[in-house]
């Protein structure tokens, strides 16, 4: 996770020594299954009470049972000036199989000054199928999209959702985006292997939470990429600062974040084993890239290890007839979101290149 840190004249850096002291000794003592909630209340300590939208969102995200959409600037407190959000084109943001609607944070500042920036939530306890979420994001779009400028953004398997969407209501959307697509990840060597590792490991059955750390060890290993693990070290030890959160109201959103993270990507044993079932229905979508009416923005890292994304990519641009693709160089699948990208500038570009051309044209590459 990348994050700009508290500069030593920030007003919460003070507390920051102090109140990780109280953790550390605390976690030595502490069951388990209390450590998070005292990360978190650490965190609360010494980044500031949430804003009440984050609140109402966090309790929602642990209490709902059904998939809702949230404003992710305002939620984590973003308090810098910004157009009125009636006035932008509509930006809908689909999760992951984690289901947060967050991963993108590094993003959301900047989109937020052109697009109404809208994320979906898919709390841990909802049990949506792959066609029950195409169905709700459908009825969103037809209910908002009237009249506006509104483009669709699918992240991981995400993605398959956003294109069966954008099947079913191509009139009603300016343009696709795909996110690290996982709508390949069935070709990648060993994925049925992967997949029988990850359904055991976390299973109900025998003494498997003890081994559910090497499952995320092995996840984040396959999730983020080197660049970015020695970019968070770098900022934490230099206090360097991401180009896309330079200024204080930028920096305390980053916390807001960073803090909100864990408890947000958290999954129980049940909730993986139950969006293990939005895969194939994800790789249906992909087979269908070819009909899709709409011009399509496809973002991969070149070093993604979770799933093919920048084969997809490739793909995409031999069969869909108007798309743009952008490689994020070594960027893993959690990396192809990160400041190495600047989503809002390529979004332009792709406006100005695909959409606003209405002939077919051969599809563009580009690298960041």
């Amino acid at each position: 996770i990348e994050a700009t840190p508290l500069s030593p004249t920030h007003p919460d850096a003070s507390r920051t020594p102090r109140v990780l002291s109280c953790i550390n000794t605390c976690w030595q003592v502490a069951p388990r299954q209390r450590r998070m909630w005292l990360l978190q209340a650490g965190a609360l300590l010494a980044y500031g009470s949430p804003t009440p939208a984050r609140a109402r969102t966090a309790r929602m995200a642990a209490t709902a049972d059904a998939p809702f959409w949230f404003d992710p600037c305002l939620e984590f407190g973003l308090d810098e000036p910004r157009p009125d959000a009636g006035t932008l084109p509509l930006l809908l943001v689909l999760p992951g199989a984690d289901g947060s609607g967050i991963t993108a944070w590094m993003q959301f500042p900047s989109l937020a000054q052109e697009y109404a920036v809208r994320a979906l939530c898919v709390p841990a306890g909802d049990r949506s199928s792959h066609a029950d979420l195409v169905a709700l994001v459908s009825q969103e779009v037809r209910s908002v999209g009237e009249g506006r400028e509104l483009f669709l953004l699918g992240e991981s398997m995400g993605s398959g959702v956003a294109i069966d969407v954008a099947l079913d209501v191509p009139q009603e959307l300016s343009g696709l985006l795909l996110v690290s697509p996982a709508t390949g990840w069935h070709r990648k060597l060993g994925y049925r292997i992967l997949t029988w590792r990850d359904s055991v490991l976390v299973s109900n059955r025998g003494p498997w939470p003890a081994l559910l750390q090497l499952v995320l060890t092995l996840s984040s290993y396959e999730l983020l990429d080197a660049a970015q693990v020695a970019s968070t070290f770098r900022r934490l030890l230099t206090g360097e600062k991401s180009p896309l959160l330079l200024g204080e109201a930028r920096t305390k959103y980053a916390w807001r974040v960073v803090t909100a993270l864990p408890a947000r990507l958290a999954l129980s044993p049940a909730t993986a084993s139950h969006r293990k079932g939005w895969a194939e229905p994800t790789f249906a979508a992909g087979r269908r890239v070819a009909e899709l009416q709409v011009p399509v923005l496809c973002v991969a890292g070149t070093a993604d290890l979770r799933v093919p994304a920048a084969d997809e990519a490739r793909r995409f641009e031999r069969e869909v007839s108007r798309c743009r693709c952008v490689y994020v160089e070594g960027a893993g699948h959690a990396g192809a979101t990160d400041d190495r990208l600047d989503l809002r500038a390529e979004l332009a570009a792709w406006r100005r290149e695909v959409i606003e051309v209405s002939r077919k044209e051969p599809t563009t590459a580009a690298t960041v």
